[in-house]
């Protein structure tokens, strides 16, 4: 391949090694040459050296688009900016960016963020091959006329005209953002069965960042409060949206940075912003009296306080081996967190946040890692190109067993839960939830996408009744039942204002849900 000019260098993230492998075949298939790391580069060669030959023999550079695609400090960065690089006698326009997983926003580089991309996941395969191929010999007109559309317009009945808003069912959605608050209120249909897109039957009001102020459902009106007033106002439920916009942008104060008082049990909050020092916040553990959030961009990680929101402190330094901070658990004396680029796990004590130790790759086989989670036993740890779970002693840190793909069916696992003998694990590429036996490591059965629309699994919790699983995909929250995996409701962004939700606890009374994209922590009634 050396000094042989090639149509295309396929760049992707180590844990993407199969959609790379997929998408060189075709383009080979399809008549193109093609320059791919794991079937080209021999090992002991030098892979810096590589990069940069394959940067300057390829016409254009078909960048697979993931999360880890854009993790820092990983090589996928030097390829894709080496790709924006104009070179002589090349193409315009070299980079040919198809996403292979839901990404959120905030993890494109801006520079990245106006390219038109493709996406492959989510479709059938013949679908996945002509994106594919369109997105890389480009735009082309039809060989033949559009069909008529009609005079039905696309997402209206023929011959309807729109719905007045006013005419709207009562079971119909009212959304409105205020210059502080955003209150959503969407009462559940009667006729809902189990398992529907939709909020709980008492739809909780949605509070941004960390106001006092609450909006309560009552019977067939909407009080809004403010907690250090004794205004009340009760209104109809049609005009209840209005009534808490006005009551909200006339009460609301500026961000304090201090927290609320107290954390309301039946409204949903949002915690954004500067004060607490989110970056990125892509994971997050809770023991019941504080909630830990790792933060990827920022290497650092917030402590709350789990009955108010306060922010207590904020871990980062090097001193604490953070490295791209990816996954964060508890066990009731120590904190867990595994460091994506560090490829290493560590370990603080949960009083103080004082460094425990950070045990490294070279030691532990770490692949990786993913996600931990732990109990007053163990520690488990996902690999994500391993396609296997480390298991630890929780009380020295020492290896115990690895467990892997082969008798797991695990693909690309992602987060991790457990709760006396059972242990639950998402897997990314398989949109599917593995349920072992902790005690014998035995498979006990994967919860597959069809039955409980999964949607890009990633995050999982369980309080040992409920679990929770967050899928980023879909911006939505799966809640099942832990002693029998029946699907119990699916938490919808339009209620909750998850976006791209990657991390997820419970802490007993609450459910805490943290959106990378969003920069925001979402709590709502664990009930």
């Amino acid at each position: 391949m050396d000094g042989d000019r090639v149509d295309f260098f396929v760049s992707h993230a180590g844990a993407d090694h199969g959609w790379a492998e997929w998408v060189s075949w075709q383009l080979v298939e399809a008549g193109y040459t093609v320059e791919l790391d794991v079937w080209d580069w021999a090992a002991g060669q030098d892979f810096i050296t590589k990069i940069s030959g394959a940067l300057d023999r390829c016409e254009r550079v078909v960048a697979l688009w993931s999360v880890e695609y854009f993790s820092p400090a990983r090589y996928t960065t030097q390829e894709w900016s080496g790709a924006l690089v104009h070179v002589p006698g090349a193409k315009t326009g070299r980079l040919v960016p198809v996403r292979v997983e839901d990404v959120p926003g905030g993890l494109v580089p801006a520079i990245l963020r106006p390219l038109v991309y493709r996406d492959l996941f989510g479709l059938a395969e013949d679908q996945a091959v002509r994106v594919l191929l369109e997105a890389v010999r480009g735009p082309a007109r039809p060989g033949k006329p559009p069909a008529f559309p009609g005079t039905g317009g696309v997402g209206q009945i023929a011959g309807a005209a729109p719905r007045f808003p006013g005419t709207e069912p009562r079971g119909g959605s009212a959304r409105l953002v205020t210059r502080a608050a955003q209150v959503t209120s969407e009462p559940a249909s009667n006729g809902e069965s189990s398992g529907s897109d939709r909020a709980p039957n008492s739809a909780a009001p949605v509070v941004s960042e960390h106001e006092e102020a609450t909006v309560e459902p009552s019977g067939g009106s909407i009080r809004a409060a403010w907690p250090r007033c004794r205004w009340r106002v009760a209104v109809p439920a049609a005009a209840a949206v209005i009534v808490a916009a006005v009551v909200l942008a006339a009460l609301l104060p500026p961000d304090s940075g201090t927290g609320p008082a107290a954390l309301p049990a039946n409204a949903v909050r949002v915690y954004s912003g500067g004060s607490y020092g989110f970056s990125v916040p892509i994971a997050i553990a809770a023991d019941g009296t504080h909630i830990w959030v790792a933060n990827y961009k920022g290497n650092s990680v917030t402590e709350m306080n789990a009955s108010n929101g306060r922010r207590v402190r904020t871990l980062s330094g090097g001193s604490y081996g953070f490295n791209g901070p990816l996954a964060i658990a508890v066990d009731g004396t120590h904190v867990w967190v595994v460091n994506d680029v560090g490829d290493s796990v560590t370990e603080l004590n949960a009083s103080d946040g004082s460094l425990v130790q950070v045990l490294s790759r070279a030691s532990y086989g770490f692949s990786h890692p993913w996600a931990i989670a732990a109990d007053s036993t163990h520690i488990w740890v996902t690999n994500d190109t391993g396609n296997s779970v480390t298991e630890l002693n929780a009380s020295d840190g020492s290896w115990v067993r690895t467990r892997s793909r082969a008798r797991y069916r695990f693909n690309h696992p992602r987060r991790i839960a457990v709760y006396g003998t059972h242990v639950w694990v998402t897997n990314r590429d398989g949109n599917s939830v593995t349920e072992l036996n902790a005690s014998n490591a035995s498979l006990v059965q994967v919860l597959s996408r069809a039955s409980y629309r999964f949607a890009g699994p990633i995050g999982i919790t369980t309080d040992g009744t409920h679990i929770w699983v967050a899928n980023s995909s879909g911006k939505s929250v799966t809640e099942l039942n832990a002693s029998n995996a029946s699907l119990v409701q699916i938490l919808s962004r339009a209620s909750y204002r998850f976006n791209y939700p990657d991390g997820i606890a419970v802490d007993g009374t609450h459910l805490w849900v943290a959106s990378a994209a969003g920069n925001s922590v979402t709590v709502l009634p664990a009930g």
